[in-house]
């Protein structure tokens, strides 16, 4: 299930995220254009359940039928009579949802209901956001979900089909430590994508980055205090939650991770001991 949350203005989600904002319609218009069972759900003795709908993950857009939709969550509802607030928190790890044809309102849970894409209010999809918005994606790229024996070759290597393929997600800056921890990660019996080394000279490289991710097993993420500095690091990541596959996050420095990543529970190390704390991590998980 997901929130979904329209305003009138147009960028009035981004002006206005990580601190209460008057999200400017009434009360009354929670749970509009949402299945009866679901909203059964939500509610409580006093209304809606804000503690519950805020653990849900939500679609921020507006009124509109060519419009963009942000993925984020609600940290905080402040209610003031007929009105209320929110806080929330956009993360810069999702790509955007462009919303210009029918096949992705219906996609998204507003096929049949033209006037809910011109109204404000909160409605509650009974609807995997992450789930959609991967085949969304998948099909903006023209890529196919399910890779040939060749591209599988290609990607992952001529044994693919008997081991666990895992992505490796860091900065560049950090190529010689990663291929150390890829050497040992392999020597157990998984394969491992790493972006510089594994795109081949005749391959688009950002179709082949996309291919890995769209197949993958297990995320590693390699949190070093420039994971977050924008660029494909933090794609990688939402398309990791988004795919819904295990994560690892290996924090390596002195920044926290952020966004959704700040509510992993990262294994702390230096890159000396990551290999030996991932490969324990894996195992205990019963990936390895």
């Amino acid at each position: 299930m997901y929130n979904l949350l329209k305003a009138q203005f147009h960028d009035e989600w981004e002006h206005h995220q990580d601190r209460l904002h008057d999200v400017r319609f009434l009360k009354g218009r929670v749970f509009e254009q949402t299945d009866d069972t679901v909203k059964e759900q939500f509610t409580g003795r006093d209304g809606p359940d804000f503690d519950a709908l805020m653990k849900l993950p939500c679609l921020f857009t507006y009124e509109g039928i060519d419009v963009v939709g942000v993925i984020g969550r609600i940290n905080e509802v402040k209610l003031d009579n007929r009105r209320f607030e929110i806080a929330y928190t956009l993360p810069n790890i999702y790509p955007k949802i462009v919303m210009n044809e029918e096949r992705i309102f219906e996609a998204l849970g507003m096929g049949n209901m033209p006037f809910e894409r011109r109204r404000t209010h909160w409605a509650v999809k009974d609807i995997d956001l992450f789930e959609v918005t991967t085949r969304l994606l998948h099909e903006a790229s023209n890529l196919p979900i399910v890779l040939s024996e060749a591209d599988m070759n290609r990607v992952w290597g001529d044994d693919y089909n008997r081991k666990k393929l895992v992505f490796l997600s860091h900065r560049a800056s950090h190529r010689g430590q990663i291929a150390h921890v890829r050497e040992h990660l392999e020597s157990q019996g998984l394969s491992c994508f790493l972006a510089h080394e594994d795109v081949t000279p005749s391959t688009i490289w950002q179709n082949e980055i996309l291919n890995a991710l769209n197949t993958m097993d297990v995320f590693i993420g390699f949190i070093t205090d420039d994971f977050h500095n924008g660029g494909w690091p933090d794609q990688e990541v939402g398309y990791a939650y988004m795919r819904g596959v295990s994560r690892v996050f290996v924090k390596l420095g002195g920044v926290d991770p952020v966004g959704m990543v700040a509510r992993e529970q990262a294994l702390t190390t230096d890159w000396e001991r990551a290999s030996q704390k991932i490969i324990a991590h894996l195992k205990q998980a019963g990936i390895l």
